[in-house]
């Protein structure tokens, strides 16, 4: 209070305030959608999942995918199930506001086809990723403090809102 030129060095020395507004707008960010999912059984204990993703990113780079897509679920008896898909595509490139669509394939467990709370954690080479929350396999997506909070009683006591 004794310098209040001090606001004006801090915001105006560092590039100005619009700088600072410009870099947190430009960030890099990606919106997904999921297409599809389907799985192929086969008579040994394990299947192929195949995930269909239409991912957009919203920032102002470029970036690309990780080859690699962790899934993490529940099955009925509340038994935690982990897997990672591969996305199948070479080029794994995301331009600035151009949406892709994206295939990627796991090796799972039969258990899978069963999993409730289901979280897929993608990840980017710059910018933070994504991690997609869904209830069930009818892919349900809720919110995070619901999914939270709903996990939790599952683990708890095994109850299960299911579909509505």
């Amino acid at each position: 209070m004794e310098d209040p030129l001090r606001l004006l060095y801090i915001t105006g020395g560092s590039g100005g305030l619009w700088f600072w507004i410009s870099q947190w707008r430009g960030r890099t960010r990606i919106i997904v959608r999921v297409l599809d999912k389907t799985n192929e059984l086969r008579e040994n204990p394990e299947m192929n999942a195949f995930l269909a993703l239409e991912i957009v990113n919203v920032g102002d780079h470029t970036t690309s995918l990780e080859p690699k897509i962790c899934f993490r679920g529940f099955d009925q008896h509340r038994k935690q199930i982990r897997g990672k898909f591969r996305v199948e595509e070479q080029d794994k490139s995301l331009e600035p506001h151009v949406a892709r669509e994206f295939g990627a394939v796991a090796k799972l467990d039969t258990d899978f086809f069963f999993t409730v709370y289901q979280t897929y954690d993608i990840q980017l080479t710059r910018g933070s990723g994504v991690k997609l929350r869904f209830r069930s396999i009818s892919f349900t997506p809720i919110s995070a403090a619901r999914f939270f909070a709903e996990r939790l009683i599952f683990r708890i006591s095994g109850w299960f809102p299911g579909e509505r």
